[in-house]
């Protein structure tokens, strides 16, 4: 019985302090949302310059296990020409520390409120309403810590609309789940779409399905202002059809970036990728390309970003034909400056095209430094400005084949066999004429080119040369130049308005 009456007394404790503490975080919540209404309004500005958007708290009814709040979002330029110029948020609020709602959950982790915000109909969201049955097309619950950082889920209400004779939108609707320190220094989120699908019925039927979309962001902002980590999307697959081509679906899309700060430099990488590209259900092939930056200092590329948002600004208000001010020129030309003087370095590491018999690459380093002044005639900048250059080509001849043998996809009609001996000719043209104009080598199936410039010197396939050489090489292979061989000279069929080679000629 003592056992007992112990636990009851510690519960009832327990219990007296959940409630104390609902009443002192109710006292204190309205400060809590001015403050955080007025960093919102601030974090607008910065994003978004020139809208005149701005967050207002209009009411608030304070109670002592909840309250509820009523916030209005002015929509500035973006409203004015939509039915209405505002949105009105209704969020309810349950008192920390323990939320009934996150109690349910066996969240137990003390927090000072728990928010559930969700969209009051008006005359600009009413066909949201509709296309959403009613339900709610939007609803954001988040607990607020008492750091005062916000965590949370987002969701989007399936969308539907259908109009005989037109066609139909049919979206399976968003959830996210999100993170946000009270300045938004730290954001992150993760989000999913099962489906989208818009079709379009009339003269001109198509349709466009998209399945399994997912993005995720984990961002912070750095010394500089600039916002750091990385960010991902990608999309099962894309798909494309109407009356008049057959399907054509892109599948596993992905896109990922990173951007990270070590001292005072920036250095970041993009990369694009699709796993398969199909026409009428036959596979054609994949592609990617990857970016990367290196050594790009931070405090110039926040100089060229706030130039950026200024203009930004003057767009949006209108201002298409201002002239930069003498200020940001001065800016402008200190930022480049600045840039150039850490020795940026920027490459297309890979750019690849693959077939089901071959891949084709291409890559692309470029190291820039400070010339003796950005005034200098264009052709000593570039001298100066260019450190050095590494570029490779590889083009697979199978790939090639590959390629050209698409043609029996298109054309059903086309003989399979022509097609064939077509595909396997020009391959072994592309080689041959490659060789003969000495623009690349043949390593195997694969053509290979390769440039490299440093130090004033171009080395073209072993080749090195000045760059003077160089350029008068360039120009005595160019179609019609002096240098050209006679079974690479092009002629031109005004008549069919295309260019080919002289077979007569090439025998």
């Amino acid at each position: 019985m003592k056992k007992t009456g112990i636990a009851i007394a510690v519960l009832l404790a327990a219990g007296a302090a959940a409630t104390g503490g609902a009443w002192y975080t109710g006292t204190q919540l309205e400060g809590v949302l001015n403050e955080a209404v007025a960093k919102s309004n601030e974090q607008i500005a910065q994003q978004l310059p020139g809208l005149g958007m701005k967050l207002e708290l209009v009411s608030f009814e304070r109670g002592f296990f909840s309250s509820d709040a009523r916030y209005r979002i002015n929509l500035g330029e973006l409203g004015a020409e939509l039915p209405s110029s505002e949105l009105i948020v209704l969020d309810h609020i349950e008192h920390g520390p323990l939320p009934l709602s996150r109690l349910k959950r066996l969240q137990l982790v003390p927090v000072l409120a728990h928010s559930k915000a969700r969209m009051e109909q008006n005359e600009l969201l009413e066909p949201l309403f509709k296309l959403s049955g009613g339900e709610e097309p939007l609803v954001v619950e988040s607990s607020i810590g008492f750091d005062r950082s916000a965590k949370g889920q987002m969701r989007i209400a399936p969308l539907t609309f259908v109009e005989e004779g037109k066609g139909r939108f049919e979206f399976s609707g968003f959830t996210g789940d999100f993170y946000a320190t009270e300045d938004a220094s730290e954001m992150k989120i993760d989000g999913h779409i099962d489906s989208l699908v818009v079709k379009a019925e009339g003269d001109q039927p198509m349709t466009v399905q998209l399945k399994g979309l997912n993005l995720a962001s984990d961002r912070e902002r750095g010394s500089a202002g600039l916002y750091l980590g990385e960010g991902s999307f990608s999309l099962d697959s894309l798909e494309v059809s109407s009356a008049e081509i057959q399907p054509v679906a892109l599948r596993r899309i992905s896109q990922k970036d990173n951007m990270s700060q070590k001292g005072d430099k920036l250095a970041g990488s993009l990369s694009y990728e699709v796993g398969e590209v199909t026409y009428a259900g036959k596979s054609l092939g994949s592609t990617r390309m990857d970016w990367s930056i290196g050594d790009f200092e931070v405090t110039a590329v926040k100089s060229l970003v706030d130039l950026y948002n200024a203009y930004a600004v003057r767009l949006q208000a209108g201002q298409l034909d201002t002239e930069p001010t003498d200020a940001e020129r001065a800016q402008l030309m200190g930022a480049v400056d600045s840039l150039l003087a850490g020795q940026p370095k920027i490459a297309l590491d890979k750019l690849s095209f693959k077939t089901a018999n071959g891949e084709s690459t291409f890559s692309l380093k470029l190291a820039l430094t400070k010339p003796q002044s950005l005034e200098l005639p264009p052709e000593e900048l570039v001298k100066q400005l260019l450190s050095s250059l590494d570029a490779r080509l590889v083009v697979a001849k199978p790939m090639i084949s590959d390629v050209v043998g698409y043609k029996a996809l298109f054309e059903p009609d086309a003989d399979p066999q022509a097609v064939a001996m077509e595909a396997k000719m020009m391959a072994e043209m592309a080689g041959e004429m490659a060789s003969a104009m000495q623009l690349g080598k043949l390593e195997g199936d694969n053509i290979v080119a390769s440039l490299n410039y440093a130090n004033g010197q171009v080395d073209f396939n072993g080749q090195v040369m000045p760059v003077e050489q160089f350029a008068g090489m360039l120009a005595m292979m160019a179609p019609g130049g002096m240098g050209a061989p006679d079974d690479a000279q092009m002629y031109y069929d005004e008549d069919e308005e295309d260019a080919g080679y002289d077979e007569e000629e090439g025998e």
